[in-house]
């Protein structure tokens, strides 16, 4: 459709940006960065800090919740963006979790399973929008912001083994390739 061939990007320049922040998504955890003072993970990621963290009772209650906004959520690229923020909120669970219980490794991979979980929900989003949305640019933009936020967060991450970090890295470029493809 002509309107919305008007509202895309150049596939040139998407391809750019989106080849640029698979490069910090891949290279990103092997930096080898310590701990940042010099940020707030919960302002990085324009989330509350979280209070019911999984491995607390209430937190199945929390999930059902989210189950529900998406369910209700009918407009595409509402879903992708309620995707999206569900990845800051649990990513943020994640480091709370880290500061809090550094030990806990059975805690640290539910967390890290939410977060790719959450990834792999908005690769799935990302790739029902492909030709059907005219919004789609903007939602991409949102898509790399996040994404580097994000990379700066779990390189803070000093207390999560690499393995993790590889994993959500895994989850983060398959929601960019979904993305790329658009």
């Amino acid at each position: 459709s002509e309107l919305h061939k008007k509202h895309r990007l150049p596939k040139t320049a998407m391809k750019h940006v989106l080849a640029a922040i698979l490069l910090v998504v891949l290279l990103g955890p092997s930096t080898g960065a310590s701990a940042h003072a010099d940020f707030n993970i919960y302002e990085t990621l324009g989330v509350s800090e979280p209070s019911v963290l999984p491995g607390n009772f209430w937190y199945p209650f929390k999930e059902f919740g989210r189950g529900l906004k998406r369910i209700f959520t009918s407009d595409a690229v509402k879903r992708a963006e309620l995707e999206i923020q569900i990845a800051d909120v649990t990513l943020a669970e994640l480091a709370k979790l880290s500061a809090k219980e550094p030990d806990s490794e059975e805690a640290h991979e539910r967390a890290l399973q939410n977060y790719i979980n959450a990834h792999e929900r908005l690769a799935s989003r990302i790739e029902a929008l492909r030709g059907k949305n005219k919004n789609v640019d903007v939602l991409l933009e949102k898509i790399a912001a996040k994404t580097i936020s994000h990379q700066k967060i779990f390189a803070a991450l000093d207390e999560l083994p690499a393995d993790s970090r590889d994993k959500s890295a895994k989850a983060v470029a398959g929601a960019l390739k979904a993305a790329a493809s658009l």
